[in-house]
């Protein structure tokens, strides 16, 4: 049971694909999964940033494109 309690971020990947991989190429492929990860999140963070952007889009006077509701 202290084995699970020992591990890192990313041992469950590099137990897969790096099985038999020294510990100075674990760190190193470990660094690279960081970074490739990081860089996933600032592609989803940037997509979710544009739509957003294009949901509040306005006309040329500055008025939501979308009007309100008349019951609100």
């Amino acid at each position: 049971m202290s084995e699970t309690h020992d591990r890192q971020p990313g041992d469950l990947f590099l137990d897969r694909y790096l099985p038999e991989a020294d510990q100075a190429t674990r760190e190193e492929a470990r660094e690279a999964l960081r970074q490739y990860v990081l860089h996933l999140i600032a592609i989803g963070d940037r997509i979710l940033s544009r739509r957003q952007t294009a949901a509040d889009s306005t006309d040329s006077d500055g008025r939501p494109t979308i009007s309100a509701s008349p019951d609100l």
